[in-house]
């Protein structure tokens, strides 16, 4: 996205482009927020714990949780598509369990 600034249109760098999207998703009334259920958060935070601690998967260096969505710092030590795929799956099956839900999504597909 380029913003004009006189005559020179300023290029959004990909950090910007990151907190404009962060921050849309943070103010969005549309869709679920099943993130702000406390069971679920909390079960999110122990399978991405378990990820790092038990499995050894990764270095966890930071994350937070959103009302609609997770941010994960972290260093893989495989793959990230298995990691990804497995942390979505376990805390999908978990999620949704808590929720009700029988073979329903609960993450969006990734983009890459």
């Amino acid at each position: 996205m380029a913003v004009a600034t006189g005559n020179q249109p300023k290029v959004e760098t990909p950090g910007e482009r990151f907190v404009r999207l962060d921050r849309a998703l943070d103010r969005t009334a549309i869709g679920p927020h099943w993130l702000r259920i406390p069971g679920i958060a909390n079960r999110v935070t122990e399978l991405i714990l378990k990820g790092e601690q038990e499995l050894g998967y990764f270095t966890l260096h930071a994350f937070v949780i959103m009302p609609n969505h997770v941010h994960l710092l972290m260093k893989p030590k495989m793959d990230l598509r298995r990691i990804m795929n497995g942390i979505k799956g376990a805390t999908a099956k978990a999620a949704n369990e808590i929720l009700g839900r029988r073979g329903k999504p609960f993450w969006q597909d990734e983009v890459v």
